[in-house]
């Protein structure tokens, strides 16, 4: 290679460190902000207030806005509703700058009437980084979410009693689909009860049986009540019907059962077999009756020229003599 190729490559090679284009690096560690405890395993009696402190810490380089709130595991909402109101962070809203702490002071108060029952939850923090005024776009970190999972167990006796309240149908003679079954359940414990079963209808002309599938319909809270419709609108023949309903609650699948009947006589069809019927005997009678009249006809005709021939051959005897 010649000498100045040779001193242009060096050159280059220099210069290569200056001239290459810089590409913007975000520089931020996964968890920038970070809470403790992750895990929390809590045990108390109704009527109890406990208290937890949650340190979270920002390591990252810019202030962050964070909000917390509970998150429940399992509880449908009118329970998670109920659960939330136990709990309180103080403060509930602040601001971290980078490289400092804060503490959150969590309360959670338990009514007297808490089922006695294990809950599971998750103290959240939503953290919102706040950009400087001069941080270029690229830069902008996208909000996330930190938790403290938590096991709360609350003791005491449980008394799992419940009843069917009401198992009603309206009317008792259905000239129409769909059949309306109105179910009560009243839970006389102390905690909350998902019983399942199902609606068993029994054609008594027939002998067919129908199901109805009740899971995940009836859910409870304690010392309360609820009711639901369950409608059915499978095409069914008329006749007269017994209906039972038959639930199990609980960790022992305690039993519940209740019966009714009503009669269904679908209007529009049963006038159409009634129609019909009549029908097929007017066109019978008037079959019969027009059989009855050519018979007597043909007997008529037959018997007639029966006696002109014995008139005749009466004549011709006669004569001959």
């Amino acid at each position: 290679m010649p000498q100045s190729q040779k001193k242009i490559l060096v050159l280059t090679l220099l210069l290569l460190p200056f001239l290459w284009p810089k590409i913007p690096v975000i520089s931020a560690s996964s968890e920038p902000v970070t809470i403790k405890p992750a895990e929390l395993s809590l045990s108390t009696k109704p009527k109890n207030r406990l208290e937890e402190v949650l340190k979270i810490s920002n390591a990252g380089a810019e202030t962050v806005e964070v909000s917390m709130h509970t998150h429940l595991v399992d509880e449908n909402v009118e329970s998670a509703l109920k659960i939330q109101k136990w709990i309180e962070y103080n403060p509930e809203v602040t601001t971290i700058a980078p490289g400092q702490s804060a503490f959150i002071t969590v309360s959670i108060q338990i009514p007297d009437e808490a089922e006695p029952r294990p809950y599971f939850m998750t103290f959240m923090a939503d953290v919102k980084p706040i950009p400087a005024e001069t941080t270029p776009l690229t830069h902008l970190i996208p909000g996330y979410d930190l938790g403290t999972q938590v096991t709360l167990r609350i003791a005491g006796k449980i008394n799992e009693q419940a009843k069917i309240a009401q198992f009603a149908t309206e009317p008792k003679i259905k000239d129409s689909l769909p059949f309306n079954f109105d179910i009560e359940t009243l839970n006389t414990g102390n905690i909350e009860l998902n019983p399942t079963g199902s609606i068993k209808l029994f054609n008594r002309l027939t002998g067919e049986v129908f199901v109805v599938d009740l899971s995940g319909l009836i859910s409870v809270s304690p010392n309360k009540s609820q009711q639901i419709t369950v409608p059915f609108d499978q095409a069914v023949f008329w006749g007269f019907y017994r209906a039972e309903l038959y639930l199990v609650y609980g960790m022992d699948q305690i039993p519940l059962s209740s019966e009714l009947t009503f009669i269904y006589l679908p209007l529009v069809p049963l006038l159409i077999y009634v129609v019909l019927f009549a029908l097929v005997l007017v066109t019978l009678y008037w079959i019969l009756h027009h059989l009855t009249r050519v018979q007597r006809a043909v007997w008529d005709l037959t018997h007639d020229t029966n006696e002109k021939q014995l008139k005749k051959s009466g004549r011709k005897g006669k004569n001959a003599k």
